[in-house]
């Protein structure tokens, strides 16, 4: 896989997916960036991150509540970045799927 770089960071070059799914992977990865960047000033957040914990204790593991949680987006989007470098045609897949329920 080929990575090619620009002002603001490295982008992959993803070439088993058709135009449409390579441009919706790269601003993925770019919001995702974005997301992973403000992790830290938001747990250095008391109140978000007393939220936080109030939500892991709170709420079952299904609760959309405690995915929103700063605890839980500071292990999913690594997670998620490092899936989308690895399978990109499988991220851009699961994300399209999301479409499906919602319309």
């Amino acid at each position: 896989m080929a990575v090619f770089s620009t002002s603001k960071g490295e982008f992959l070059f993803i070439p088993k997916l058709n135009s449409a799914q390579k441009t919706f992977a790269l601003r993925l990865q770019v919001t995702l960036a974005k997301m992973q960047q403000s992790l830290p000033e938001m747990k250095r957040d008391g109140s978000i991150v007393a939220g936080s914990l109030w939500s892991e204790m709170l709420y079952g593991e299904n609760s959309t509540t405690r995915a929103a949680a700063i605890l839980s987006q500071s292990e999913f989007i690594p997670k998620l970045i490092k899936q989308l470098q690895d399978t990109p045609d499988k991220v851009v897949a699961d994300f399209n799927e999301i479409r499906e329920y919602r319309e």
